[in-house]
């Protein structure tokens, strides 16, 4: 059995939350996509777990589902406890909205 690279887990884990998130919200990708000024793929390459974000867009993207700083933290902070190693892009400078 092969092991996930530091990171992988957390960013898998923090897939599922945005889908939960999003589909406890009553909200289609594209409707997420609208909230967040988005294209609805990446809604979906997110939540599939083959986009990465960083933790400002991460921490954007909790608060378009509804989530206020506090919680937005608190769930990172617990994906990150349970889930092991940041992953490499969560720290990434960002210089502009990511819509890619």
């Amino acid at each position: 059995m092969t092991s996930m690279q530091p990171g992988r887990k957390l960013d898998l884990a923090f897939s599922r939350e945005i889908r939960k998130l999003r589909e406890n919200a009553g909200l289609s990708q594209t409707g997420l996509a609208a909230e967040l000024g988005v294209d609805q793929s990446l809604v979906s390459r997110v939540e599939a777990g083959s986009r990465q974000l960083t933790i400002g867009q991460a921490m954007f993207w909790l608060q378009g589902l509804g989530l206020d700083c506090e919680a937005a933290s608190s769930l990172v902070a617990r994906l990150w406890v349970h889930n092991g190693a940041r992953p490499s892009s969560f720290w990434k400078s960002e210089t502009h909205h990511d819509s890619e």
